[in-house]
């Protein structure tokens, strides 16, 4: 699970769960988690695992330029600059599983550290202000050395994040963008959307 800001489902069972930075609008679903899989493992940086020590023993404090290894799933982290709160250590993530290779941003206004990384899939913000805005999304992505295959808005706020899907797709045609409904899960397989 990543930056769990809500609550959870508890029919869901939970045994990673992390992080990219300890605001509460991706960190407020950690306790109920723990409280539903007691077992499950925290991962984050240093503040976020502050905010969270109390709850469980079972942490893991990252940083960036470092990777772990979990059972069939590699880990990875990188420093993105957060938008206006520079105090705050926001740590992108890729999760590598049998190939395949996720990234989330968090709440980045750049994100160098994934263009060289080949990605199949990319979550990132739209939102401006907190976050990169949809200009500087297209921005960034033209730095890329591939375009992942799948771009996944998220942070819209205010935003319109089909406008942007469009915008998106036109720029890049090859590219699928797939706006997530609140509370619903993304599954895929190899690049199919189950």
């Amino acid at each position: 699970m990543l930056d769990p800001g809500e609550k959870i489902d508890p029919s869901i069972p939970i045994d990673i769960i992390y992080a990219t930075h300890d605001h509460f609008d991706h960190v407020n679903g950690i306790k109920p988690i723990l409280k539903m899989n007691p077992g499950a493992m925290l991962i984050g940086n240093s503040q976020v695992i502050k905010k969270f020590k109390h709850l469980t023993e079972n942490l893991q404090i990252v940083e960036s330029e470092k990777s772990i290894e979990l059972k069939s799933w590699r880990l990875s982290f990188f420093k993105c600059r957060h938008g206006i709160f520079s105090n705050v250590k926001n740590l992108g993530v890729i999760v590598e599983n049998f190939g395949f290779k996720f990234g989330h941003v968090g709440d980045a206004v750049e994100f160098k550290a994934f263009y060289q990384k080949n990605l199949d899939i990319l979550a990132l913000p739209i939102s401006g202000f907190f976050a990169a805005s949809p200009i500087r999304v297209v921005r960034e992505l033209n730095e890329f050395n591939t375009i992942p295959k799948t771009i996944i808005p998220m942070h819209w706020l205010f935003r319109r994040p089909k406008k942007f899907c469009q915008k998106l797709i036109k720029k890049f045609p090859d590219t699928r963008c797939i706006i997530p409904e609140k509370g619903r899960k993304l599954k895929f397989y190899g690049m199919e959307e189950l």
